[in-house]
């Protein structure tokens, strides 16, 4: 299910959310991107779709950003109340694969201890820093605050 879209300067679409795994047991990021005419480019990720699993149940992407070097970053958090939530952010190459100089192996992820929390947009500045926010709650939800993350490495 797509969450984000972004319109690539050569009329490509790149939209993402999360995708059911192959094992049918979990869902995870899931970015697709479709040539102007709508269909899937299967010159991204062979297929046109890259599923990234962040190695807990479920998790989705909410935002989707296009750097100017075609990169493609996602960002979102785990969508289940008994894990330890936390921002997640992955970074693709121009043709579908993680791209292994972001992160680690080409995801991040921000814990705020012990908080729940999760990154539902982004932004990227003009110096290429990523912004992402969402919010960090109590896991029994009792509340709930505003949270923002700037990577100034881009990472």
């Amino acid at each position: 299910r797509a969450q984000s879209a972004a319109l690539q300067s050569d009329g490509k679409i790149v939209a993402a959310g999360f995708a059911i795994s192959q094992n049918g047991l979990s869902e995870n990021f899931a970015v697709a991107r479709y040539t102007a005419n709508g269909v899937l480019d299967t010159t991204f990720s062979r297929d046109g779709i890259t599923q990234i699993d962040f190695g807990n149940c479920c998790q989705s992407a909410y935002q989707v950003l296009l750097q100017s070097d075609g990169k493609i970053i996602t960002v979102g958090y785990p969508n289940t109340e008994d894990s330890d939530s936390d921002f997640l952010l992955a970074r693709l190459n121009p043709r579908g694969s993680l791209d292994l100089t972001f992160g680690v192996g080409g995801k991040v992820r921000t814990s705020f201890g012990d908080l729940n929390g999760g990154a539902n947009g982004a932004s990227l500045q003009s110096d290429g820093k990523i912004v992402a926010v969402g919010f960090q709650a109590t896991f029994s939800n009792q509340w709930s605050n505003f949270a923002l993350a700037r990577y100034l490495d881009g990472q």
